[in-house]
């Protein structure tokens, strides 16, 4: 049996360079830490930032250091080690918070510099997290069909599925690694011109954005229908064969939602419950949460409360009766603003800007199914940064994680001006 190019050649590349490939392997767990072994993913990410940094040492190439997106992460974390935690209103408690976020900077650096710079085994692990999104979609069907996964996890009380987690959250993992995975796997099967992959990776795609809606994770859905269209949106714009095949399976899609809506009592009570939350935002969970953090934020404009400080500073008005105990406003806007003042919130806008930006001149550079890459990059930061939508914290571990681990993969598929050699 023939290996697969991109598997003879990833492999080559680890025979010639061990480090790289310690690095590799450690990339390709995170995913599967991710599900199993939060403390997994936190070693893991830790070492591939340390090996990048000896890397950079060793083969004296600081060149990513000039990157836009490196610098606007070094001014952040300069303004929360130099400005936030000095003036934050308990300075000692959350100093390893602050100095420690560097990490996921650092591995998003790394991966798209160095680790998968390669396009090779970027297509390899695109491939391996793609079969590990497929085993935890099936998952989830077993689960809403019997009650309980094939992983031993029954469906929550209120009808959510977890999947293989064990609560639920299993279709924020699915729909935010779904769009880079898949984007990059469709783009690899077009450019080697294996149709059939390349139309099964499109409908295997269209499979997750459904899972996602019957998980019963309203804003996971939201935000993966949002960057799926996207990027067909983008598509269509590059690309007028797609136009009446993404207009044709658009009218398909909402058909069949509208259908499933009326068809299926779990998606109507999850759409109904949903529509009663933006209806009365105020008097929501949600709501609460963010007019505690816009106070917060108010109350310290120039500095914040301090990072992990929401949870200390956030009345017991706002958040006794809710469902998340206030441990973070679930939007990253406001979390940033109550933590780190209004020039942390500015300095972390100018960082989606500086990725926004880079995505769309790839975009605008790109030929043929090249464009799909720096169309899904742009669907993803929506899908990561959409302000309108229920959050998960920009510095808890297990969204933090997830945030910088996607964005990595997509960023490093689109061409970028300084590369690790």
């Amino acid at each position: 049996m023939t290996l697969p190019l991109f598997y003879r050649e990833t492999l080559a590349h680890a025979r010639s360079n061990r480090l790289w490939a310690a690095a590799f392997l450690l990339t390709a767990l995170i995913p599967f830490m991710i599900i199993f072994a939060r403390v997994g993913f936190e070693i893991c990410a830790g070492l591939i930032g340390l090996m990048f940094l000896w890397h950079s040492f060793s083969t004296h190439n600081w060149g990513w250091l000039r990157d836009p997106i490196a610098v606007v992460c070094l001014v952040l974390w300069a303004w929360m080690l130099v400005v936030v935690q000095p003036l934050a209103v308990s300075p000692s408690a959350r100093w390893m918070e602050a100095i420690a976020w560097i990490r996921f900077p650092l591995m998003f650096m790394a991966l798209r510099f160095w680790v998968l710079a390669v396009p090779s085994a970027r297509t390899l692990l695109a491939s391996i997290v793609a079969l590990l999104l497929v085993v935890v979609m099936v998952d989830c069907w077993w689960q809403l069909l019997t009650g309980t996964s094939l992983s031993g996890y029954p469906r929550t009380v209120q009808g959510r599925l977890t999947g293989p987690f064990d609560y639920p959250k299993v279709g924020l993992f699915l729909g935010k690694f779904a769009v880079p995975v898949f984007a990059i796997c469709v783009a690899a099967a077009a450019m080697a011109g294996a149709r059939r992959w390349l139309i099964g990776g499109v409908i295997v795609w269209a499979l997750m954005v459904l899972t996602v809606l019957m998980t019963g994770e309203r804003s996971a859905f939201l935000i993966t229908a949002m960057a799926t269209a996207v990027i067909a949106a983008l598509m269509m714009l590059r690309e007028k064969r797609l136009r009446v095949p993404c207009i044709i399976a658009a009218l398909v899609g909402v058909m069949g939602l509208v259908a499933l809506y009326h068809a299926n009592p779990w998606v109507r009570q999850r759409a109904d419950m949903g529509y009663e939350t933006i209806s009365n935002y105020r008097q929501s969970d949600y709501g609460a949460l963010a007019i505690s953090a816009y106070d917060i934020g108010m109350a310290h404009k120039l500095h914040g409360g301090g990072i992990r400080g929401y949870r200390g500073l956030s009345p017991d008005l706002y958040y006794k009766q809710t469902m998340f105990r206030g441990l973070h406003p679930h939007n990253a806007f406001l979390e940033m603003f109550a933590e780190a003042g209004l020039p942390g919130l500015l300095i972390m806008i100018a960082l989606i800007v500086v990725m926004g930006r880079n995505a769309m001149q790839q975009f605008r550079m790109a030929r043929g199914v090249e464009v799909l890459l720096p169309a899904a990059a742009f669907g993803a930061l929506i899908q990561h940064f959409f302000p309108l939508v229920g959050m998960q914290s920009f510095f808890s571990n297990w969204a933090a994680v997830n945030l910088w681990f996607c964005l990595a993969l997509i960023f490093s598929a689109i061409p970028t001006r300084v590369r690790s050699n």
